[in-house]
């Protein structure tokens, strides 16, 4: 299926809410464009929770917590020499 788009100022395209829906593309949404030849590509990029079952927040927030307890433990052990 196609659809035909009008690129607004700056280079703005709607896409159509059909289209949308069935990606599930929303507000704030990410995608990837690739350039391949003479075409335009784009893909949705799944968020953080939708391929590992956590939001950006929790995972960063989770991995800077692990990050500082290894840091710690690797200055208490230089210290302990």
């Amino acid at each position: 299926m196609s659809w035909e788009v009008k690129v607004h100022d700056k280079g703005l395209i709607v896409l159509p809410a059909e289209l949308r829906r069935a990606l599930h593309i929303r507000r704030g949404s990410i995608l990837e464009l690739e350039r391949e030849g003479d075409r335009i590509v784009l893909k949705p990029k799944p968020t953080l929770l939708e391929s590992y079952g956590s939001d950006e927040k929790v995972r960063a927030t989770r991995v800077i917590t692990r990050i500082h307890e290894e840091r710690r433990g690797e200055v208490e052990a230089e210290s302990a020499s």
